[in-house]
């Protein structure tokens, strides 16, 4: 009698640890094939900044993004970069950096600094209208235009001049700044 009741226990307990691994098992297997789904759709995921100045359609295929998308962003990047106040100033160059790539972001935000300083100490302004065509090329986006600068609400000189974007695009489809320059600038007016 107790060999019967010892077998027949063993056997159910025998029984119960196969169901409880075999339970285990499929969890398990089912773990890693989730685990690698996410891994694979983590991989794909692209970040798509939206320009502030959206008034187009644009389109983004992997890390390529269309013309309008670019110039879009061209304006933008320079809205921030050349339109502000002493009010504004700290402001426009903190969202600026934020498109600025990592490896480049300390010797621009020195730059910026320094400008926005001398804004707020000398109550200085300035606009940029861009009035010509915007052209975008593989590595750098141009943008031809009118800067107005004023000091205390005085007008003290507009310039004509070709500002050049360097950017990227980088692994994840994000929209980096490398630098800036003044291609080309006439004197048009200056206050005496």
């Amino acid at each position: 009698m107790l060999v019967r009741n010892f077998k027949q226990n063993w056997i159910a307990l025998v029984k119960e640890n196969l169901l409880y691994f075999t339970i285990i098992l499929v969890l398990s297997v089912v773990s890693i094939v989730l685990t690698i789904s996410l891994v694979n759709v983590s991989s794909n995921q692209r970040v798509i900044l939206v320009p502030a100045l959206m008034d187009k359609q644009f389109s983004y295929e992997g890390n390529k993004p269309s013309r309008t998308y670019l110039e879009m962003m061209g304006l933008s990047v320079v809205s921030y970069l050349m339109n502000y106040n002493p009010h504004n100033v700290k402001y426009k160059f903190a969202r600026f950096l934020s498109l600025v790539a990592p490896e480049y972001h300390d010797i621009v935000k020195e730059k910026l600094s320094k400008i926005a300083r001398q804004s707020i100490k000398y109550g200085v302004s300035q606009a940029f209208a861009v009035t010509g065509d915007i052209k975008v090329f593989k590595d750098r986006i141009e943008l031809g235009g009118i800067l107005y600068r004023y000091s205390m609400g005085k007008l003290i000189e507009s310039t004509r001049a070709t500002y050049v974007l360097k950017y990227r695009i980088n692994k994840l489809g994000k929209f980096e700044v490398l630098g800036y320059e003044i291609k080309d600038k006439n004197k048009l007016a200056s206050s005496k």
